[in-house]
């Protein structure tokens, strides 16, 4: 079976996402199953470098839509201070490796929080 417009885009954006990885960059990100919360949601979630993120992946075509729970989801991510990112466009695949090229500068040291005294 053919891969939908929308998977091939999700495909070079985990391969991206990957190839950060390796170049050192700090992730640790999530792809969701829009089924498995009963309606659709952001595609991927995580922490990049120490950064909040949210991704929703759409067919670079202009054919793919956001629901309203996607929009209602990555506005939260965002008014909760993470980067919320829709890519649907080659301009927004261009966006995201800024982004994880900026993240490149700042290397992020692992910390451990004792939260028993609290």
């Amino acid at each position: 079976m053919a891969a939908t417009p929308e998977t091939k885009v999700k495909r070079r954006v985990q391969a991206l996402l990957r190839h950060y990885a390796d170049k050192g960059v700090a992730m640790k990100l999530t792809w969701n199953a829009g089924a498995a919360y009963g309606s659709a949601t952001v595609d991927c979630t995580g922490v990049v470098s120490g950064i909040p993120v949210a991704i929703e992946v759409k067919r670079v075509d202009g054919k793919g839509k956001l629901t309203a729970r996607q929009k209602a989801d990555l506005t939260e991510f965002r008014n909760a201070g993470a980067v919320a990112m829709v890519i649907d466009s080659e301009e927004a695949i261009v966006r995201l490796t800024e982004f994880l090229e900026s993240r490149l500068q700042f290397p992020l040291t692992a910390v451990y929080y004792d939260w028993s005294n609290f």
